[in-house]
């Protein structure tokens, strides 16, 4: 047996011994998840009708009569009882909003498509693509439709999906992803060439294949490690077809998610592959995050070179991107070493490095480990010291912020 038919049993053979990530994006909810019989996740983001007649902009006496009215009509369920306190969920408030009417985010912005890209692993371009993501989504003022898009095969995202694979029949639940989407006419065993085969539209099956997630407005696009094959078949073809896949994320499929989505956030692979060529060809925005740290720096200068060598190559030339940000992530303000970099990055990027950095904290792990983002704990439940949880939230909140105001600027009707 020689050294690759080695290699393909010993992987055949630990592939038998561990879970699938389709497994364990189905992994049921957990005892020790729940707070009163909820999610936690979505107990977390729950306001009480205080908070909700303010949101409204109602007195209290009309926010009650048209509360009732809903919860007689359908609308939405009874709220959880707490003691003497009435709680609704995000669903409840999008149910709501839905009947109410009321100002969106689309009536003011159009839709933008951004990556989050950097060829170096380890930048937390997966944690920032989540946060931006569900900070976007939580935001009831914006109110915005969110799609985060994995196209990393190491799939880190679709953990994430846990909650809404597990209420349905979780043994039946079937993911389709972008590559899938992308190869569906360049190989004979895909699940979406099947679908066709079977009368589906295509557009249908874009539309269709987002997977929910705890919050009502935000939804994910999985990625799985059979993606990674999009590399091979890409470099099998000919110079048209890889002409054709190269913009069919930008043609075929962006602007179908675009009727039904604000903002799409991608997370892409850490590295610089056909996969990500299709993404740079689709944007209008690219995001790069940079741990302020030594080898990073010097990777992300050239990651910029090979970029500027990238765009050149593609077929849009790089015309399709309307705003691009770097942005110090994971950043430590107590290390010297890490100032020092921050610093070289103002120097070297200036009006292109956001000002406001990710701070470096231990929620941020803790939230990895329980399938969420930072966003989504309480500091009640969480086991990370006081002042680091106080560090990871403030700093999040002023950099999700400046993220939204820079989107905005490219994305304004006005």
């Amino acid at each position: 047996m020689n050294i690759a038919d080695e290699f393909g049993k010993l992987g055949k053979s630990l592939r038998s011994e561990s879970a699938s990530l389709q497994d364990v994006m189905r992994v049921r909810v957990s005892d020790e998840d729940l707070i009163d019989g909820l999610d936690s996740r979505i107990y977390n983001h729950c306001l009480n009708k205080t908070e909700l007649t303010k949101h409204f902009h109602l007195s209290k006496p009309t926010f009650n009569k048209r509360l009732q009215e809903a919860v007689d009509n359908g609308v939405i369920g009874e709220p959880i009882y707490q003691n003497k306190t009435h709680l609704y969920t995000r669903h409840d408030i999008h149910h709501l909003k839905q009947a109410w009417g009321g100002k969106v985010y689309s009536d003011e912005y159009n839709p933008k498509a951004i990556a989050i890209v950097n060829h170096k692993g380890g930048t937390g371009k997966s944690t920032t693509s989540a946060l931006l993501s569900t900070n976007a989504a939580l935001d009831l003022n914006d109110y915005a439709n969110v799609l985060l898009i994995d196209m990393d095969p190491q799939g880190s995202q679709g953990i994430n999906l846990k909650l809404k694979a597990s209420e349905k029949n979780i043994e039946d639940t079937v993911y389709i992803t972008i590559v899938d989407l992308l190869l569906a006419e360049f190989e004979e065993d895909n699940i979406v060439r099947n679908y066709l085969e079977q009368g589906y539209e295509y557009d249908d099956l874009i539309s269709a294949a987002p997977v929910d997630t705890h919050l009502p407005n935000m939804k994910v696009f999985p990625a799985f490690p059979d993606d990674d094959r999009f590399t091979d078949i890409f470099s099998s073809l000919n110079y048209d077809n890889k002409m054709s896949l190269l913009i069919a994320l930008r043609e075929k499929i962006i602007p179908i998610l675009k009727k039904k989505f604000d903002l799409i956030i991608i997370d892409t692979p850490p590295q610089d592959s056909p996969l990500t060529w299709v993404v740079l060809e689709a944007i209008d925005g690219l995001f790069v995050p940079v741990t302020p740290h030594e080898l990073d720096f010097s990777s992300t200068a050239n990651y910029a070179l090979s970029l500027e060598k990238r765009f050149t190559e593609l077929p849009n030339k790089g015309e399709n991107i309307e705003w691009y940000k770097f942005a110090a992530v994971n950043f430590n303000d107590t290390s010297s070493s890490d100032k020092n970099v921050l610093n070289k990055l103002i120097r070297g990027l200036k009006e292109n490095l956001m000002t406001a950095q990710l701070a470096q904290s231990e929620l941020f792990l803790e939230a990895s480990v329980k399938g969420c983002t930072i966003l989504d704990l309480k500091k009640s439940q969480s086991v990370t010291a006081t002042k680091q949880f106080d560090k990871a939230i403030i700093s999040s909140n002023a950099f999700c912020s400046q993220f939204m105001n820079e989107i905005k600027r490219i994305a304004s009707k006005g």
